[in-house]
């Protein structure tokens, strides 16, 4: 990058320490299994995490047996396509 400053505003700094996993994913090489690759989405990045942390979420609703509720947004439903 130029030497221009925009790295600066580009790439900003940070001081915090982040107490997350490091961003990882599934590796494909080798032979492809399903449940491990499921359970990488918790390293994967934000949406596969949020998805993997909704799965653990459903599980342990599961286990106590809870009532599930299935919901949409009504925006589905009310778009009308030409």
């Amino acid at each position: 990058m130029d030497n221009d400053g925009s790295h600066d505003y580009v790439v900003p700094e940070s001081e915090e320490d982040l107490d997350t996993p490091d961003v990882r994913g599934y590796d494909f090489r080798g032979e492809f299994d399903l449940q491990e690759m499921l359970e990488s989405y918790a390293t994967t990045g934000f949406q596969a995490t949020q998805l993997a942390e909704a799965i653990d979420i459903a599980e342990r609703m599961q286990e106590k047996d809870a009532t599930v509720y299935l919901t949409f947004t009504s925006i589905k439903f009310s778009f009308h396509w030409p």
